[in-house]
């Protein structure tokens, strides 16, 4: 059975569960993947990766896809990397779409890098772009900075007397006054202790999601037998904390027009909101963006 077969029986056996999911025919199920943003991507992933591991011969599927050679496929730890690459830019690239400037100009710059015989820049110029140092430490923060605008819904200031919740102590919202229903909300309440601060509670987490990463990666490596050539996801607190820190005193010195920012909102014990405040952030992960 050559890849394409593969992958379409795959898209069979999804197609069906989608339609008995949603109670629609299952051609619709069919019309709605074949147009579903995104599937083109998993699809050439998959077959690109089976056609690698199992036959000869290219999946008719990915001759579509434009500048593919029709020579080789990939190895899974070269669709993970793709996916990992596709993953860093997505937010950027959904923020450029909804009509943030900034963001904007960052994908119409990826464009003229990526087409630079069309824009002009040479290979020297592109080279001088690569060479520049990328900050995991400011992608850290602010990926923790994210986590704090979400757990902020959950917690509420320890002392009674304070508005802010970004200092001082704090304490779990009662379960029926929390404002969100976000998953990983609930690891972080289970992460509370007496000590607890917004902070210290977006590290740990951070450091949870981190572990839980590197284990998703790990995974299918070691049931694939392939070697873990890369260094494990993981961080110190001090190192976190370091990072929050830096990230806070760069932004003095880096203030931009229309900052893109998350919004840190204080809640009382009864629920009512009683502040809010706001914390930038960049569109760069760390979670997203692992060393080569």
């Amino acid at each position: 059975m050559n890849s394409y077969l593969l992958v379409s029986e795959f898209a069979d056996a999804l197609a069906d569960k989608v339609a008995k999911y949603y109670g629609i025919e299952k051609s619709e199920s069919y019309h709605y993947l074949g147009n579903a943003p995104g599937f083109f991507l998993f699809q050439s992933l998959l077959e690109g990766w089976i056609h690698n591991r199992k036959v000869e011969g290219w999946p008719d599927s990915m001759l579509k896809a434009p500048n593919l050679s029709p020579n080789e496929g990939m190895t899974y730890a070269q669709a993970w990397k793709v996916d990992d690459l596709v993953r860093s830019l997505y937010p950027t690239l959904a923020s450029a779409v909804k009509g943030d400037k900034i963001a904007r100009n960052k994908i119409n710059a990826i464009r003229n890098i990526v087409n630079n015989e069309l824009s002009g820049l040479r290979d020297a110029d592109i080279s001088d772009i690569a060479r520049r140092k990328y900050s995991a430490s400011r992608a850290r923060a602010w990926d923790m900075r994210r986590l704090m605008e979400h757990i902020a819904l959950a917690i509420t200031p320890r002392d009674r007397t304070k508005t802010s919740i970004l200092t001082g102590q704090v304490e779990k919202l009662d379960a029926d006054k929390v404002k969100t229903s976000l998953p990983f909300i609930h690891a972080a309440r289970e992460l509370h202790n007496s000590k607890s601060t917004l902070q210290s509670l977006a590290i740990r987490l951070y450091q949870k999601q981190l572990e839980e990463e590197w284990e998703r990666i790990k995974r299918p490596l070691e049931k694939a037998g392939i070697e873990i050539k890369m260094e494990p996801l993981e961080a110190e607190t001090d190192t976190l904390k370091k990072d929050l820190y830096d990230v806070a005193k760069w932004h003095k010195k880096h203030r931009v027009s229309n900052e893109p920012a998350v919004l840190i909102r204080t809640f009382g014990r009864d629920g009512t909101l009683i502040n809010v405040e706001t914390l930038p952030v960049r569109s760069d992960s760390f979670l997203y963006r692992r060393n080569e």
